[in-house]
């Protein structure tokens, strides 16, 4: 739903910017008309598609945050659709209110040489598994960030890199090929131009996102990693399920 969202809106925005970039690029309009022109880009639907950009981005790491609490609260049994959704309405609107200060601040270390930045995402990478499979408030999450990555920060950067690029050209490969048949497609049926990249750049964002699951995946395995080398919380429970008349709580592996 967030991402056929996305697309629409992406689809809408493109087919309303057509040949501007051309235009600034060739400089042949008037200074007057050029501040204009950015002025019709960087407009109200602009912003409108960076917020849709951010939501999906959040919503994913929510979803996948919470089928991995209800998981491992289930006893390794996968959890239902129901349990799922009540599980992701009780996070949702919280934890993409959270998001949006920490995607300031990050904006914000960029702008500050690229290094803070860098640095700043690779702390607050597991903050949405924190928020959700903790139930932490935001100050407290914020500290737990910053807890679990001391020591082992290059550890968790090489992790989040491999995983960027594999999610990178695996989705950049399918939407490329998936884009440029709907272009064909929207060309040689309108021959609209603007049309045509308003369709192709929609169809691009429906097949490129999935693959964001990838790297979000990767991203809350090292946040239940780095939780075991902090807490060691998981051997915990295996100890004190030894002994139980219940073996089913043990699984083989844990023998």
């Amino acid at each position: 739903m967030f991402i056929a969202a996305l697309a629409i809106a992406t689809g809408l925005y493109e087919s309303g910017q057509a040949n501007i970039f051309e235009r600034l690029i060739t400089q042949s309009m008037h200074p007057d008309q050029q501040r204009d022109t950015l002025g019709r880009l960087f407009n109200l639907n602009y912003f409108i598609l960076l917020f849709l950009i951010f939501l999906v981005r959040v919503v994913v790491q929510i979803v996948i945050a919470c089928y991995m609490k209800l998981y491992d609260l289930n006893g390794h049994c996968s959890p239902t659709l129901p349990e799922i959704s009540r599980e992701f309405g009780k996070y949702c609107v919280p934890v993409v209110l959270y998001m949006i200060p920490v995607t300031i601040v990050l904006v914000i270390g960029t702008l500050c040489c690229v290094l803070p930045g860098v640095y700043l995402a690779v702390v607050f990478a597991p903050a949405v598994s924190i928020f959700v499979i903790e139930d932490a408030s935001f100050l407290k999450g914020i500290g737990r960030c910053f807890v679990l990555i001391k020591e082992n920060f290059w550890m968790s950067i090489g992790i989040y890199i491999v995983a960027f690029l594999i999610y990178y050209f695996s989705a950049a490969i399918v939407a490329l090929f998936s884009g440029l048949v709907a272009g064909l497609i929207s060309y040689f049926t309108t021959r609209d131009l603007a049309h045509t990249v308003s369709w192709a750049t929609a169809v691009m964002t429906i097949f490129e996102y999935p693959f964001l699951i990838i790297l979000t995946v990767s991203v809350s395995l090292q946040y239940f990693n780095l939780s075991e080398l902090r807490d060691g919380g998981g051997l915990q429970r295996r100890l004190e399920a030894m002994g139980q008349a219940d073996e089913s709580a043990i699984s083989e592996e844990d023998y």
